[in-house]
């Protein structure tokens, strides 16, 4: 998930299911990308 999609979050609506866990590396990296959205 990119954070400029935030607009599919509703996971019931989309009826998607857990596919893994994400690594922290992953998390910080998205984490960032969000922040850097929210600072624009």
């Amino acid at each position: 998930m990119h954070a400029d999609q935030i607009k599919n979050l509703d996971w019931r609506a989309r009826k998607a299911r857990r596919k893994g866990q994400a690594t922290a590396v992953m998390l910080a990296d998205r984490r960032a990308m969000f922040e850097a959205l929210l600072q624009t």
